[in-house]
C-alpha cells in the first residue's frame, strides 16, 4: 500500500498525540518520586545525626552498645580518634562497621568540627558527631552506620508512571485504529473512484462517519458520471466517421464546382448522326 506524506504525517501525529503526553506525565511523576525520596533521605539522615548526638556520654564505652540497641536501623558504632594529617584510629567498636580507616571519607574528617550525615550506599547511611572533653576540646568522633527503607511513595510514583505510559500507548493505538486507518481507507476509495471504479469502504469508525459518507457520495457521483460518458473506443469511431463524411462532402463539392466552370464547345452542332 502506498502512503502519501500527509498520511504518514497523520500516522505520526496519532502516535505522538498518545505517547508524548504520557511520556511527559511519566517524567514528571518520576521526578516527583525522586524529590520525595530525597526529602525522605534527608529527614532520616538528620534524624540519625540527632540521635547520634543524643548518645554522646563521655567515659562510658557502653554507649556504643546502647546506641545500636536503641533502634534496629543501626548496624554498628565506633569511637574514632582523628590524628594529625587526617589519620583515623579505632578506639572502640560495636556491631558491623564497614569503615575503611586507611581511606576515610572526607565527610568523616569534616565531622570533627560539626556533626553530619552522608549516604554510603543505596540504603545505607553514616553519621558522625564530635565528642568533646570537659573543657570543650575535641577528643574523638562517635561514628555509626545505619540502614533505612526508602520512601514507599517513590514506588507508588513509579507504578503510576508505568500505568500512564501504558495508557499513552493504548491511546496511540486507539487513534491509529479509529482515525488513521479509516482515513487511509477513504483515500483508497477516492483513488479508485478517480479510475472509474467503485470499491467498498474497508474501515469505518464513528469518528470519521461524516467524512466517510461525504467521500462515498462523491465517489459514487464521479463513477456515475464517467459511466454515462461515451467510451473512448466509441468516441474514436464516431470521430473517424464524421471526418470521413466531411471529406466525401468536400470532394463532391469540388467536383460540382469543376463541372460548372468547364468552358462550352465553340463548334456548331452537327447533323444528327443517323
Amino acid at each position: 500500500m502506498r502512503f502519501t506524506k500527509s498520511l504518514q504525517g497523520l500516522r505520526l501525529n496519532c502516535w505522538l498525540a498518545g505517547i508524548l503526553p504520557a511520556v511527559v506525565a511519566a517524567l514528571i511523576l518520576l521526578w516527583l518520586g525522586e524529590t520525595v525520596s530525597a526529602y525522605h533521605r534527608a529527614e532520616i539522615g538528620d534524624g540519625l545525626r540527632r540521635s547520634l548526638q543524643a548518645h554522646i556520654q563521655p567515659d562510658q564505652p557502653a554507649q556504643l552498645k546502647a546506641l545500636v540497641a536503641s533502634d534496629p536501623i543501626w548496624r554498628g558504632s565506633q569511637i574514632l580518634a582523628v590524628l594529625a594529617g587526617g589519620v583515623v584510629e579505632i578506639r572502640e567498636s560495636f556491631g558491623e562497621i564497614f569503615l575503611e580507616v586507611d581511606h576515610p571519607p572526607p565527610e568523616l574528617i569534616l565531622a570533627v568540627t560539626q556533626g553530619r550525615w552522608w549516604a554510603i550506599g543505596p540504603k545505607r547511611f553514616a553519621a558522625a558527631v564530635p565528642m568533646l572533653d570537659a573543657e570543650g576540646q575535641f577528643r574523638s568522633l562517635l561514628y555509626a552506620e545505619a540502614t533505612f527503607a526508602d520512601s514507599p511513595l517513590r514506588s507508588w510514583f513509579a507504578l503510576i508512571a508505568s500505568v500512564v505510559l501504558v495508557m499513552g500507548a493504548a491511546m496511540a493505538w486507539y487513534l491509529g485504529r479509529r482515525i488513521y486507518r479509516p482515513v487511509t481507507a477513504l483515500t483508497d476509495q477516492a483513488s479508485a473512484a478517480l479510475t472509474g471504479r467503485m470499491m467498498p469502504l474497508a474501515m469505518r469508525s464513528p469518528e470519521t462517519q461524516d467524512l466517510a459518507s461525504a467521500v462515498t457520495q462523491l465517489a459514487e457521483s464521479y463513477v456515475g458520471q464517467r459511466s454515462s460518458e461515451v467510451p473512448l473506443g466509441d468516441r474514436r469511431s464516431t470521430v473517424q466517421t464524421v471526418v470521413s463524411e466531411a471529406a466525401v462532402s468536400q470532394v463532391s463539392a469540388a467536383e460540382s464546382a469543376a463541372e460548372k466552370e468547364k468552358p462550352a464547345d465553340p463548334r456548331p452542332p452537327g447533323p444528327p448522326t443517323p
